[in-house]
């Protein structure tokens, strides 16, 4: 049977109600992990506020073991809190070792997050860039994200050199270029697309909040070397909304 998995590091409430949120969407039970080297006693008092929910109690290296749990047979999406380092809003190393590592979805609910509540999704905002592993992130927002009751928003944002002519021109150019790029990249997106200009990352959180969405959705190649997945850093250490990181290629 399929799951949902969800990692706690200390009593993270926003990361279990976002599990059962995702459980639900996905008709899948959700079961709650906490991995620690600390005594049981230890471990029970940090999981304090979850008394009468049970929790899957792991000793062993943080990373090593997250991957084992995540490779378990039937895992369909892993939730994670955003756990930061030194560096203030950064990703920690071990949930960006984590992303580049899963080839399974994984969810990553920061730590001021608005979460939504169950009964599903309202809205789900989806950044489009125009290649085959954006389209497929509209179609997991669609089927496995938003189901019949929700709504996915495609958005592209131009940057200085990809910016049209139309840009500062009549609506029209741009409604015909709209319609043009969603029948080739996302015919079934829903909405409207939203046409966005300048920083990527900011665009796309600025657009999260003007469309007031409840989750967001990047599909990418889980490359974190120097200089690559800038995008999906920043979004990661500045959203206020759970991220959904779909893996794409290899």
């Amino acid at each position: 049977m399929s799951k949902v998995v969800a990692f706690l590091a200390r009593t993270e409430p926003q990361v279990v109600q976002m599990a059962v949120v995702l459980g639900a969407i996905l008709d899948e039970p959700v079961e709650l992990i906490h991995i620690s080297r600390r005594d049981e006693a230890a471990r029970d008092k940090e999981l304090g506020v979850l008394e009468g929910q049970e929790v899957r109690l792991i000793s062993g290296p943080l990373l090593a073991t997250a991957q084992r749990v995540i490779a378990e047979e039937g895992v369909s999406a892993a939730v994670f809190g955003m756990r930061q380092d030194r560096r203030e809003g950064a990703p920690s190393a071990l949930l960006i070792a984590v992303l580049a590592w899963s080839a399974t979805p994984i969810v990553v609910v920061p730590q001021a997050a608005v979460v939504p509540q169950p009964g599903g999704l309202r809205r789900v905002l989806v950044p489009l860039d125009g290649t085959a592993d954006s389209t497929a992130a509209v179609a997991a927002a669609k089927t496995l994200l938003a189901g019949d009751t929700g709504e996915v928003v495609p958005l592209h944002v131009f940057d200085q050199t990809t910016v049209p002519t139309f840009w500062d021109q009549p609506q029209h150019e741009a409604t015909v270029w709209s319609e043009e790029f969603v029948r080739r990249t996302a015919p079934d997106g829903g909405a409207p697309l939203e046409l966005r200009a300048g920083d990527a990352a900011a665009a796309v959180l600025e657009a999260a909040t003007a469309r007031r969405a409840d989750v967001l959705v990047l599909a990418w190649r889980r490359t974190v070397e120097p200089g690559r997945a800038k995008v999906v850093r920043q979004v990661l250490a500045e959203a206020h909304i759970p991220v959904v990181l779909l893996p794409r290629g290899e």
